[in-house]
């Protein structure tokens, strides 16, 4: 239904998306979840087609059309539809309004004759009940004077109304309690059929007790850097961004060190070649590095050649031979003072000399 590859975007000529690999299939369920400033939200945006945001490469289909080529209304008359993490008021348009023009927006579209009063009303009934919405509101203008919860339940009841073939949730649990984020919730589920397709973005757990996802993404840094079932998000929900190992990656705090991302070694070239465009990439933003003497850490400095004044410190004679010719490089077989202001360390015992130095963050690779 949805396939998103090598997905770059920018605003304002900084990059936010990074190389965004995701597929999604009809019947599925897919969580989206990662700390503040990974791109989450920048990524649904582009999905949807905000122009505030530019796509320097890569390419997403949906429904195998060129998602990037369509204009908006052209986006979410195919079925796309997003739920705003801050839903806008529209003041002057009632919502009764506001939806039979959508709706029947969509139905044109589809070459289908526009729905009667009658129809439109009993199908604006049938799908407030969805999500317990009062039909007070429904007489008013779209979102204005509504509290945070009305809000979110405003939005499920548009995708309600609107039957999208892929709905893309921005953190709707956001400002919710624990009734509406239930009642919201539930509604979500209740829409979702095998027909159909849903893209939850979400930093809690608690949203998913409800909304149960086949998939789960870890999203750092524009990358989708982990992807694992529902037990990924139980894992994230108890131990945290900042001190979980999943799959892949870690995230984790030391005495000494911010251990901010760690890659186990793996065989697979395209997962190495993943994990170093994100080491190069932590490098050209100024982080410090640690990279193990396994074949991936071994890869990963190739990579690394054209790179400026690296100091590396290593246990792996074969390293040591194999970077020996760069000469902006400093290659250190045991330890020694650190002179440059990015640091790649490397090399699977080298954490005991952490203490010697002033890291600030570290990349570190796990056998």
């Amino acid at each position: 239904m949805l396939s998103v590859k090598n997905l770059h975007a920018s605003v304002d000529g900084k990059e936010i998306l990074r190389g965004i690999d995701l597929e999604v299939g009809a019947g599925e369920v897919h969580a989206i979840m990662g700390p503040n400033g990974s791109g989450k939200s920048t990524l649904a945006a582009v999905l949807a087609g905000n122009e505030k945001f530019t796509v320097t490469e890569g390419s997403a289909t949906f429904l195998g059309q060129d998602l990037l080529d369509m204009p908006i209304e052209d986006r979410a008359r195919l079925g796309l539809f997003l739920g705003f993490q801050y839903p806008v008021e529209i003041p002057g348009v009632t919502m009764a309004n506001f939806m039979k023009l959508a709706v029947n927006e969509q139905r044109k579209f589809r070459g289908e004759e526009p729905l009667t009063a009658a129809e439109f009303l009993r199908l604006m009934r049938e799908k407030s009940a969805v999500v317990e919405l009062d039909a007070k509101l429904t007489s008013r203008a779209v979102n204005e004077g509504f509290s945070g919860g009305e809000k979110k339940k405003n939005e499920i009841f548009q995708m309600a109304m609107l039957d999208p073939k892929l709905a893309i949730l921005d953190e709707t649990d956001s400002g919710l309690d624990i009734d509406a984020l239930r009642i919201v919730a539930t509604g979500v589920t209740k829409l979702h059929t095998p027909q159909n397709a849903t893209v939850v973005i979400t930093h809690y757990q608690r949203l998913l007790d409800y909304i149960v996802p086949d998939v789960v993404h870890v999203l750092y840094k524009g990358r989708i850097i982990h992807t694992g079932d529902k037990t990924l998000a139980l894992k994230l929900e108890k131990e945290g961004y900042a001190t979980k190992t999943y799959g892949g990656a870690i995230l984790g705090n030391s005495t000494k060190t911010d251990l901010s991302h760690a890659i186990r070694s793996k065989t697979n070239v395209e997962f190495k070649n993943q994990i170093a465009d994100l080491v190069c990439q932590m490098v050209d933003d100024g982080d410090h590095l640690m990279i193990d003497d396994s074949s991936t850490g071994l890869f990963c400095a190739k990579k690394l050649r054209d790179k400026k004044n690296l100091t590396i410190i290593t246990t792996s004679v074969e390293l040591v031979v194999e970077l020996a010719n760069v000469e902006t490089w400093t290659i250190l077989l045991t330890g020694g003072r650190l002179k440059s202001e990015s640091l790649a360390l490397v090399g699977s015992q080298c954490e005991k000399y952490l203490s010697n130095y002033h890291v600030d963050k570290v990349f570190v690779s796990c056998k």
